[in-house]
């Protein structure tokens, strides 16, 4: 018959279970400052540009009856928490937004940027010039708003390859004819076998050089795009030159932000597509702004 001993279990001295507590909490603690170490020297790098779109695509309703401009842009800084600078009428600019400007609007599920654009338009009809005023952003994520003239004074130089536009593809409508029977009946006359079979072939083809094709392109650009502000149409907001299948674009932000738009844009807050055969891409309210109690 088989026994069952039992016995009493060990106790531990007061030494040992420090020893034990130590070397538990040595593992834990290297851990730990590993996982601190790591958030610590992880660095997050935030776009200001795109922080302050992110802002004026919060989605708003509003009905605004008669309001001061300067109050009304004063709002629109304080519920959206973007940097607004605007270009005001001053003893030392003639032109600018008129801060006693009253403004009558009613945005209806837009977004703050819709008011804006809404209130430039107010602006520039009261300056008796419908497409006088626009918006830019700054270096430092600061959006800027007033009339084109005094937008013009910030300019950025950028290079925009455009090789991919000037490649001229061959269209080849006067191909030789390929003649077989003249060669076999050389060849069975007896003749030498080296007879070409083609008939007709061309000469060489004569290529558009390509500082020509990006002259054609600048056209479009300084006729499409603000065509009053360029230096080749009497403007002085911005100049381009073709060089080495490149364009070399010394602009505003706002002439920028029409040649190539902005590469920060939030992507849940646009949606591209063609409409026409013409490319758009549409700016859509923040879907988490929406989520509400």
């Amino acid at each position: 018959m088989s026994r069952i001993t039992t016995r009493a279990p060990r106790r531990l001295s007061a030494r040992t279970l420090a020893i034990i507590a130590i070397a538990i909490a040595l593992p834990l603690t290297a851990s730990s400052a590993l996982a601190q170490h790591s958030q610590t020297s992880r660095k997050v790098v935030v776009n200001p540009k795109r922080e302050t779109l992110m802002r004026l695509s919060k989605p708003m309703t509003i009905d605004l009856e008669q309001q001061r401009l300067e109050d009304v842009i004063q709002f629109i800084s304080d519920f959206s928490g973007a940097s607004l600078d605007a270009l005001w009428i001053d003893d030392n600019n003639a032109t600018g937004m008129d801060p006693d400007l009253e403004i009558t609007i009613k945005i209806q599920e837009g977004t703050v940027l819709d008011l804006i654009e809404r209130v430039l338009d107010k602006s520039a009809d009261d300056a008796g010039d419908p497409e006088s005023f626009t918006w830019q952003l700054t270096s430092n994520g600061a959006f800027q708003m007033g009339p084109k003239d005094r937008l013009n004074r910030s300019k950025t130089t950028v290079i925009y390859d455009i090789h991919d536009l000037i490649i001229e593809i061959p269209d080849y409508d006067d191909a030789p004819n390929f003649n077989l029977q003249s060669v076999l009946q050389a060849s069975r006359g007896g003749g030498g076998g080296g007879q070409s079979p083609f008939t007709g072939q061309s000469a060489d083809r004569d290529y558009t050089d390509k500082a020509d094709l990006g002259g054609n392109i600048i056209v479009l650009i300084t006729t499409l795009v603000e065509p009053d502000e360029w230096v080749t149409n009497g403007g002085d907001g911005a100049s381009v030159s073709y060089f080495q299948e490149n364009l070399i674009v010394r602009a505003p932000d706002y002439i920028h932000r029409q040649l190539s738009g902005y590469s920060f844009w939030p992507r849940n807050l646009t949606q591209a597509g063609y409409t026409d055969g013409r490319r758009h891409v549409d700016v859509l309210p923040d879907p988490a702004a929406r989520q509400g109690p």
